[in-house]
C-alpha cells in the first residue's frame, strides 16, 4: 500500500513547493496556451512560456502506480 508523505499544502491550507538538498524552490519551464483577442475581435492561441515553482505532490505518482498495477505493467 502507498503512503502519501506530501499532499501539495500544509496542515493550514498553505502550498508547498518542491524543494532542493540546499531548501530552495527551484522554478521549472512550463509551456502555456492563453487565449487573446485583440480590438477587432479576433481571437487566437498564443503558446507562452513561463517558469513556475513545481507543488510538491506524490499523489499523481501514486496514481500512475497504481494504473500501472492495474494494467499489469508491475
Amino acid at each position: 500500500m502507498a503512503i502519501a508523505e506530501k499532499v501539495g499544502k500544509d496542515r493550514r491550507g498553505n502550498k508547498i513547493y518542491v524543494r532542493d538538498e540546499d531548501g530552495a524552490e527551484p522554478v521549472f519551464p512550463k509551456e502555456i496556451e492563453e487565449l487573446r483577442k485583440n480590438a477587432a475581435g479576433e481571437r487566437w492561441v498564443e503558446k507562452l512560456k513561463v517558469h513556475e515553482r513545481e507543488i510538491d505532490d506524490d499523489l499523481p505518482r501514486i496514481l500512475d502506480k497504481w494504473q500501472a498495477f492495474l494494467q499489469g505493467d508491475l
